[in-house]
């Protein structure tokens, strides 16, 4: 049980008539650089109390601050199970030699479709994430993916507009209107639609927009993973153990090709490869309450931003945020925000 201890806040201009105009920007995965706060700000986001975490009631449009305690409910498990079929695994495999792959770094990569362009093997459980203002217009475009319930997994950055962070994409704030598509391919839309009811970021991304707090959670209007089924979710006592190990970020890309010339429309991508290295700002203890950033090369760009970091079996152990120079990386999953998540499902 969250404990919550609304105040509310002022609404940071995203009414429609102060939105500035950005036309259909993308969310990006690899445009945003790495983004560290000041060193007298770097801290964990969980305070005695709890998790401080920033709410959007997307009907109301009020926003409030809530304290997610700390769990102490006796588990020894670090892990929630995928329930997504294993045949889906093979739909992530790498294609026959001839087919041509989308580079994005370095003269030979490796990014392709889903299901070699067949929706029926797109997973469902990863979701078109689509921003827009109240009359529509399209703002920004993510990706996410289903762990469970009305409960999807964003990067912090697909939904909320901080200005610290450079991204600059609607004015700054919450999105006025998040819709979420399972499986989309272009204007198939085999799961139909879902619309954010509430959205949540650390209260430490909108105040500071640094890249270790880059997580967000969308609430969506029904079960969506009734029809989608959901990914696993794990977090390691030890960030170092990851290193080395194969993993797979599969996401709505907006442009594809070396030179991201290519229009990708609306379509799942994806790419494995290995976690090359860890860090954490502002922890030299190497305390676990502090969040860590990972790093890997794999191909990410924009539109990819919140798509799972995940390890066979569908077990997502982070999320696909940003890059900094020639590595792409995002938020690993350590015991706060694995409670943070768990308690929403």
């Amino acid at each position: 049980m969250k404990r919550n201890t609304k105040r509310t806040i002022i609404a940071l201009g995203l009414a429609a008539s102060m939105l500035m105009s950005v036309g259909a920007m993308s969310v990006s995965a690899a445009s945003e650089e790495m983004v560290s706060v000041p060193e007298s700000v770097q801290q964990s986001p969980q305070t005695e109390e709890g998790l401080e975490i920033l709410t959007k009631d997307m009907e109301t449009e009020e926003e409030y601050v809530e304290v997610v305690p700390p769990t102490n409910d006796g588990r020894t498990s670090n892990m929630i199970p995928s329930t997504i079929p294993e045949e889906y695994e093979e739909y992530l495999l790498p294609p026959a030699p001839s087919f041509q792959p989308y580079a994005i770094m370095g003269s030979d990569d490796e990014r392709y479709e889903v299901g070699y362009g067949d929706i029926n093997k797109y997973v469902k459980a990863i979701c078109y994430v689509e921003v827009t203002n109240q009359n529509g217009k399209l703002l920004g475009r993510g990706t996410g993916f289903v762990v469970g319930g009305n409960v999807v997994v964003t990067a912090g950055h697909v939904v909320y507009d901080c200005p610290n962070d450079n991204l600059n994409q609607w004015g700054g704030g919450y999105a006025p209107v998040v819709k979420v598509y399972p499986q989309r391919k272009d204007s198939q839309k085999p799961l139909g639609v879902f619309t954010a009811t509430q959205c949540h970021v650390t209260n430490q991304y909108a105040k500071y927009g640094s890249s270790q707090f880059d997580i967000g959670i969308i609430r969506v209007d029904s079960n969506i993973s009734a029809k989608t089924g959901s990914f696993g979710m794990q977090y390691t006592e030890n960030h170092n153990s990851l290193v080395g190990k194969e993993v797979t970020v599969a996401g709505y890309p907006g442009k594809i090709g070396k030179d991201l010339n290519i229009n990708a429309g609306i379509k799942q991508y994806t790419m494995k490869g290995n976690i090359t290295r860890t860090y954490s700002f502002g922890s030299p203890d190497g305390s676990e309450k502090y969040p860590r950033i990972f790093y890997n090369t794999i191909d990410t760009s924009q539109g990819q931003s919140g798509a799972a970091v995940h390890k066979a079996g569908f077990v997502a152990v982070g999320v696909n945020t940003a890059e900094r120079n020639d590595e792409n990386g995002g938020v690993m999953f350590n015991k706060i925000y694995y409670d943070w998540i768990r308690q929403y499902i």
